[in-house]
């Protein structure tokens, strides 16, 4: 809305409370970005434990296995 900001020649002038809203703005982006950011850490990190359990079983099995047919 042109009624909520002017133009000068070299700034931008703002009605009362516009720079609060793009604050406001700015921030909820900032943190959607940091939660994305530590949902990919987060997950990364689950399955690489994830996985090494996974193998660690399987290497459990495998001698276990060989164990059992001798």
């Amino acid at each position: 809305d042109p009624d909520k900001y002017q133009f000068g020649k070299t700034k931008i002038f703002f009605r009362a409370g516009q720079v609060a809203y793009l604050e406001k703005l700015r921030a909820d982006k900032l943190r959607a970005a940091c939660i994305r950011i530590q949902k990919t850490i987060r997950c990364w990190l689950a399955r690489k434990k994830y996985l090494r359990m996974k193998h660690a079983a399987t290497t459990i099995q495998r001698y276990v296995r060989g164990y059992q047919a001798r």
